[in-house]
This record gives C-alpha cells, structure tokens and sequence, in this order.
C-alpha cells in the first residue's frame, strides 16, 4: 500500500500489507516534495514491488521496493508526460511494469524481471547480472 503522508511537507510512503489487513513492519519513506498530494500507484512482479507516485507539475517517479519491504536503489524520475495529473495506473504484464493513462501504454523497465532467461534457476530480480549465460550467477567465481 503507498500513500502520500502530510507533516508540513508530503512524504509519499510504503508498507506492505498481508491478507487480513494488517500492515507488516513499519513504513518505508519513498520521496519528499512541497507541490502538493501525489497520486500513487502499486504494482508487483511477486518478487518486488513498483511504486508509482505523480504530483502536480512533476513528471512521474518511481521506486522498487523489496519483497521484505525496504527500498531497493533510489527513486527515478521518468519523462512519462501525462495529459492530466490524476490519470496514471501501473500494471506487471508479467515480463515489464506499465504505465498507462486511457489507451497511451508506456512499458518500463526497472531492472529486474521475473523471467528465467538462461533457465539456471535464478533471475535478474534474484541478483543474476547476465541472464544469457547459465554460467554467470550471483556467488560464481568469474
């Protein structure tokens, strides 16, 4: 669940959630800004999350956020322009995240997909840098 939390500023927020409501652990800060309530969005390739977030005359940001809930790198700002403010939703397609508004699609790449390329049992979300090469994995001397 993401949310923008005002105390003075707006920190957009994270916290995961299990299936009887109950939130697990505390929440992560994502980003801070002085423009205004965001409009946040939550996505999950089962093996991260993607957090979404537009305020008002900003572009687009985004964050990974870990299964266990911590944030994963720095948030990144996309030039993902939209018609209207509030109009942006984000979806896994099981390969990439998507963000859409009515029928303009963007796909975007975070980093990590769920998929097994190289088929070694691991993907590029459990840390395999090459995932072409069997042969290259985390742990293996190169």
């Amino acid at each position: 669940m993401a949310w923008d939390n005002y105390d003075s500023q707006y920190t957009i927020e994270f916290v995961r959630v299990d299936a009887s409501g109950m939130t697990l652990g505390a929440s992560t800060p994502l980003y801070t800004t002085s423009n205004g309530s965001a409009h946040t969005r939550v996505a999950s390739s089962g093996a991260e999350f993607l957090v979404s977030w537009h305020v008002q005359n900003e572009p687009i940001r985004m964050a990974r956020v870990g299964a266990d809930g911590r944030l994963r790198g720095s948030p990144v700002t996309t030039t993902i322009e939209l018609d209207h403010y509030l109009s942006h939703f984000l979806t896994w397609t099981g390969e990439d995240y998507v963000i859409y508004e009515g029928s303009r699609l963007t796909p975007f790449s975070c980093g990590c997909t769920t998929a097994d390329l190289d088929s070694d049992g691991l993907t590029s979300c459990d840390g395999d840098c090459d995932d072409a090469d069997a042969a290259v994995s985390p742990g293996t001397s190169q």
